[in-house]
């Protein structure tokens, strides 16, 4: 028996992008010792071969993952033939915030002032979503060492920062080198956020580097510093209303 258990389980419905960038689940508690995976569509279902399970258990390495096979059986619905299969390289992984994995720096060669279009000849294991740090960003000094969320991928090409571009923040001149580490957000809230801009109005409009959680009702505090403008809100606490 042991002394903690904690199951926990949902729906996520998954399209092309997210098949092709991977889907990221957050669980409540320790590290799984085990996940599984399966369709809700496809079984049994005529002329449908497909995957239909996967699975993840401890003592598999991380990045693979086993699983089942339906064959197709024409156009007569009923239980298909199964047969088991191993996924060796991009399968189900795990880690905990508390220590999260590290990544190797990737350069990028240009970063537009405007549309935080970021290019890269390699862009490792960057994916949809997730938060980069760069630094050494020559000619773009201002943004080094903030964190951005991940709004689009084109493999080894570049990436997007979003919203940062949605913030409306334009910087004086792009970036014409530099470079990006990938990292794992701390879970713990409240957690910090990263301000892109702030309206210059009796209720301003705060975009941040990334998505935020906040809600109608909460308090935020906020600090800015002089060198970016708007003091006056340095250590004042807000409310937020939508």
């Amino acid at each position: 028996m042991m002394p903690f258990q904690l199951i926990g389980g949902g729906n996520i419905t998954l399209t092309t992008a997210l098949i092709a960038s991977g889907v990221q689940v957050e669980c409540p508690g320790s590290t799984p010792d085990f996940i599984r995976l399966m369709s809700l569509t496809g079984w049994g279902e005529a002329s449908d071969a497909q995957a239909i399970e996967w699975f993840w258990e401890k003592t598999l390495a991380q990045g693979t993952a086993k699983g089942v096979l339906q064959a197709s059986e024409g156009s007569t619905p009923q239980l298909p033939a199964m047969t088991s299969y191993a996924i060796t390289a991009n399968g189900i992984r795990s880690y905990n915030t508390a220590n999260p994995p590290t990544y190797a720096a990737l350069a990028t060669t240009a970063i537009d002032r405007t549309t935080y279009v970021a290019l890269m000849a390699d862009t490792g294991t960057i994916q949809v979503g997730d938060w980069v740090r760069p630094y050494a960003t020559t000619g773009m000094l201002q943004v080094a060492g903030y964190p951005f969320q991940v709004t689009a991928v084109t493999e080894n090409t570049s990436i997007t920062l979003g919203y940062m571009a949605t913030g409306g923040e334009v910087q004086a001149a792009d970036a014409t080198a530099g470079n990006f580490i990938k990292y794992v957000p701390n879970r713990m809230y409240p957690r910090e956020s990263w301000i892109a801009s702030v309206s210059q109005a009796t209720q301003a409009v705060v975009c941040f580097t990334g998505k935020n959680d906040y809600t109608p009702g909460e308090n935020l505090s906020f600090r800015v510093s002089s060198a970016y403008g708007m003091s006056q809100l340095n250590n004042v606490i807000a409310r937020v209303l939508s």
